[in-house]
């Protein structure tokens, strides 16, 4: 999981960068990439505990038959989430009034679900809080370095991380 992550990050990042380059500075568009990234695990826990649908996957598949927007529906279900949790994690953010890349959100919710050969990837109920604490807290110490190509991402030496609060 911590290395799905950091690979959705990095494309999460270099797509947004590459749209509101212009518009956005770098540690924006990553805070943004971050609020996606824990929205969607948080989601993901949500559907795995049984708390909520499968709704996630229910986009998916009108995407694959209709071809509608999947982005734009799933910016209206974090409103839902918002209302129904009250929590800042689904408040309006800079996330919500950018475009992402309809492909590139299919592949990131899918790989939440299944591996590339179909079969079932995660499930959220079954892992233990303090090991995806512990993940989180290794996914949280790679520091996100823009190349002009690419977003790329390097390790930095826990000494040198920032501590969260």
């Amino acid at each position: 999981l911590l290395e799905q992550m950091t690979t959705w990050r990095a494309k999460l990042s270099s797509d947004l960068s590459g749209r509101y380059k212009a518009k956005y500075p770098d540690y924006e568009i990553d805070e943004a990439v971050q609020r996606l990234l824990n929205r969607l695990i948080f989601m993901r826990h949500c559907e795995d505990r049984g708390i909520e649908e499968e709704q996630l996957m229910a986009y998916l598949r009108q995407y694959e038959s209709s071809g509608k927007s999947v982005w734009s529906k799933l910016k209206r279900l974090f409103s839902e989430y918002d209302e129904n949790y009250d929590s800042s994690l689904f408040a309006s953010a800079l996330i919500d009034q950018m475009d992402i890349d309809d492909k590139l959100i299919v592949n990131v919710i899918k790989s939440l679900y299944y591996t590339p050969d179909g079969n079932k990837r995660y499930d959220f109920a079954a892992i233990p809080a303090d090991i995806l604490g512990n993940m989180y807290e290794q996914y949280l110490s790679h520091l996100l370095r823009k190349t002009p190509a690419r977003a790329k991402l390097e390790s930095k030496h826990a000494q040198d991380r920032k501590s969260v609060v």
